[in-house]
């Protein structure tokens, strides 16, 4: 039997992104998201998923996108001028840089990341179910050792891929490309990623009804609705169930 993860990426980015998402939790197979607790829609996000207690809500560390939750004046080498995060190309190039040319202060990005913690706890009333980052910023050498601080701290599970923080959790293989011209039911009923012959996987995801905020803020915007047509469709709730699949989410890993 395939133990299977699908979790929804950017939970409170937008009004769309969050509804998107428990429409693809209440109609459709979702079961897991992870909350970027800085954007705009965030509040709102985890109010709303009261409502859901069976949706499992993990952390989506955030430093590439939206505003900090900490004053911008506190994390200087975090955010351009007017405030926002550097973007992921920001990020991408620095991190090629020599140690002593490295332009991030990392006790900033480790307050930051602290201040996002919080707030998740502060929203939700509890800890997270597990760790994942966006645009896997936590994969950038000198921040990675910041955000397992957390993992290790609090003993949570994390996302396995190439930012994977050791924890005392038994690791899931991960894809990534339920993503743009492979969404469709085929990429489950043709088993795309072979996740049949796995033990445990999760596919990461990003379904929404797209809003403006999503249209002006992220290249990757009408494709969510795609996405949370697949998650709905009738025809992956039979797939799972022809095939025995197990849908679980990161609470249900076994410890080491």
């Amino acid at each position: 039997m395939t133990r299977l993860i699908i979790n929804a990426d950017d939970f409170g980015m937008s009004e769309g992104v969050t509804l998107g998402i428990l429409k693809a939790h209440r109609d459709g197979v979702l079961r897991s998201t992870t909350l970027m607790v800085g954007m705009p829609f965030a509040a709102q996000a985890a109010e709303m998923a009261k409502e859901y207690p069976d949706l499992h809500i993990g952390i989506h560390f955030t430093l590439t996108a939206g505003k900090p939750v900490l004053d911008p004046k506190e994390i200087p080498s975090l955010v351009n001028q007017d405030g926002y995060f550097h973007s992921q190309d920001w990020h991408l190039k620095n991190k090629e840089k020599p140690a002593d040319q490295d332009e991030l202060n990392y006790d900033e990005v480790y307050h930051e990341l602290e201040a996002q913690f919080n707030r998740f706890i502060e929203l939700n009333g509890r800890l997270p179910d597990h760790i994942d980052s966006h645009h896997f910023s936590s994969s950038y050498p000198r921040v990675h050792e910041q955000a397992k601080k957390f993992a290790f701290q609090y003993d949570l599970p994390v996302r396995y891929t190439h930012d994977y923080i050791e924890s005392n959790y038994e690791k899931v293989e991960f894809s990534n490309r339920f993503y743009a011209k492979n969404v469709s039911i085929e990429y489950f009923t043709n088993d795309f990623d072979q996740m049949l012959k796995k033990d445990a996987f999760e596919i990461m995801s990003h379904p929404a009804f797209v809003d403006q905020y999503v249209m002006t803020h992220s290249s990757y915007n009408v494709q969510r609705c795609k996405e949370l047509d697949v998650l709905c469709d009738p025809r992956l709730k039979e797939w799972i169930k022809e095939n025995n699949v197990e849908m679980i989410t990161f609470g249900d890993l076994k410890k080491l």
